[in-house]
């Protein structure tokens, strides 16, 4: 597993918040609700700010419910003028297939839809079962890939969910369109918690147990992480599996990051002067990077069995991050990630995401 090589400086992605309005209310939301949508020129200021603090790749639309904006399309088609990719986060409770269309058309690459147990939704019984929520998303998928948009998924976890994300993960394995998962941990930031200590799986969601659960039951080790900005709490995962797909046999090769996997990282920013943010499918690049993983790390017979498993086969990758979420000390400072790779655009200044609604949220890193 390596560091993430990015800073503060160099993180290749902003999020705009177009609305603090929403159409849901969950469990355990970071953001305050408000009534407010930002104009386009507004907008357009937090773009100029981002793309000053910033080298971008992905600008991420966010809220509240971005949605609900009236003017998204124009939002989106002002962003994608920047020659950015434009990642849109949704709880798509506002989304038909010709909305979806529109926004494709308007400029939008990819989309994440957020549905888990966690949301009073009206598209949902109270207190779903998983059956229920792969169904609603299964049905969202469906339609936006239809669109053309490249698709994710969020979710947020809870101590007691640890079936819950075996089900989702085998779900988001299972699917071919699906490119990227995002998995947070369902923490207040406005309570006082000590550090909390490393337990075992099924009694606490941390990073040590979210490690634990993807090598026992996926055979799948993390690709890099981010620090905390305090101690040494790991409060971001990441991982990236290669897989081929043959009907519904699937295969995947676990790859084990070393220097070749930032040394591949940083050829984006030497020729085109940002590091990537939101990957998407592309077989041929997921072929070559397994390929050079499995050089440096000297398992080519490994890597001739997944090579036979991916001819004529349909070959993809995953993406999927785990937020540990900030937690408030003792003493009332907030730990987070070192640097935030979704950090929001306030006036002219990036904060992390998870914190930026609370008053004591300062700039994630100083240094350059």
């Amino acid at each position: 597993m390596i560091r993430m090589p990015w800073t503060n400086h160099t993180a290749p992605n902003v999020m705009l918040e177009v609305t603090d309005a929403c159409n849901l209310r969950c469990r355990a939301c970071y953001k305050k609700p408000g009534s407010t949508f930002k104009t386009l020129d507004q907008v357009r200021q937090d773009l100029d700010t981002g793309a000053t603090l910033r080298p971008l790749h992905t600008v991420t639309i966010s809220g509240g419910e971005p949605t609900l904006h009236p003017d998204l399309p124009a939002i989106l088609s002002m962003v994608k003028q920047r020659r950015v990719h434009v990642f849109l986060l949704t709880n798509g409770l506002n989304l038909n297939e010709n909305r979806l269309r529109l926004f494709k058309t308007s400029g939008l690459d990819s989309i994440l839809f957020h549905v888990d147990a966690g949301q009073n939704r009206p598209d949902l019984p109270s207190n779903p079962d998983f059956p229920a929520i792969r169904k609603r998303l299964s049905g969202l998928v469906s339609a936006a890939t239809a669109c053309g948009l490249d698709v994710s998924i969020s979710a947020t976890l809870y101590g007691e969910t640890m079936e819950f994300l075996r089900q989702l993960c085998a779900y988001v394995f299972a699917e071919p369109e699906i490119t990227f998962l995002f998995l947070a941990k369902g923490r207040d930031p406005r309570s006082t918690l000590p550090p909390q200590p490393y337990l075992p799986v099924g009694e606490e969601l941390d990073t040590v147990a979210i490690q634990s659960f993807f090598e026992r039951e996926f055979d799948v080790e993390p690709f890099a992480y981010i620090p905390s900005s305090i101690g040494p709490r790991i409060p971001w995962l990441s991982f990236f599996v290669p897989i081929a797909y043959r009907g519904r046999k699937s295969t995947w090769f676990r790859i084990r990051s070393n220097w070749s996997d930032r040394t591949l990282m940083a050829i984006p920013r030497l020729l085109r002067g940002h590091y990537i943010h939101k990957t998407t499918q592309n077989a041929p690049l997921t072929l070559l990077r397994t390929a050079i993983n499995a050089a440096t790390t000297f398992r080519p017979l490994t890597f001739s069995r997944f090579l036979a498993a991916s001819w004529g086969a349909r070959l993809g990758h995953k993406m999927i991050v785990y937020d540990d979420g900030p937690v408030r000390l003792a003493d009332g400072s907030l730990e987070h990630c070192l640097y935030c790779p979704t950090a929001i655009v306030r006036g002219d200044t990036l904060l992390p995401c998870c914190t930026a609604d609370y008053s004591e949220s300062r700039p994630s890193e100083k240094s350059p």
